[in-house]
């Protein structure tokens, strides 16, 4: 496993895995019908380190938390488990892409909030953070990528510090 880097920079919890060497998968047609499943660091390699750093990627029309993403997601519990983001409340924003229909599209986000929400308090028990869970829809696509691009379909999470009271 990769070397973890943790931070908290305003209310974007930062959280990158550092890939194994040697680890090159050729992702290039992972979106395509019938392609073989692709690791969701390789899918979105070639978007750049801010991407990965606070998202949980899915596959087209889906909400169901791969291997990869369990993994992400046992990485976040682990740190979100240490004393220094004890105060941490979290916000988990689902998105879809552009494919399908917008209200079915609304429904896919909300549920790979869900998803990720329920992941995160099974792992952590009885120490989970505050969560809200809530879906953009397609409401929210990264401008910068097409927009049925495979990082459209994600979960962003947010962290800040609980509010007194």
């Amino acid at each position: 496993m990769g070397r973890v880097t943790t931070a908290v920079f305003g209310t974007i919890l930062v959280l990158a895995t550092a890939a194994p060497a040697g680890a090159a998968v050729d992702c290039s047609a992972a979106d395509a019908p019938g392609a073989p499943h692709c690791p969701s660091d390789a899918r979105i390699a070639a978007l750049g380190q801010d991407y990965r750093e606070n998202n949980v990627f899915f596959p087209r029309g889906g909400s169901t938390l791969d291997a990869d993403a369990q993994a992400q997601i046992a990485l976040l519990a682990r740190v979100l488990s240490t004393e220094a983001l004890s105060n941490t409340c979290l916000r988990l924003v689902g998105h879809s892409d552009s494919s399908g229909d917008r209200s079915v599209n609304q429904r896919i986000s909300e549920r790979r909030a869900d998803a990720v929400e329920a992941k995160l308090g099974e792992l952590m028990g009885p120490a989970a953070l505050p969560m809200v869970a809530e879906g953009a829809g397609e409401d929210a696509l990264l401008a910068s990528l097409p927009s049925t691009h495979v990082a459209q379909r994600r979960v962003t999470i947010w962290a800040r510090a609980c509010p007194a009271g």
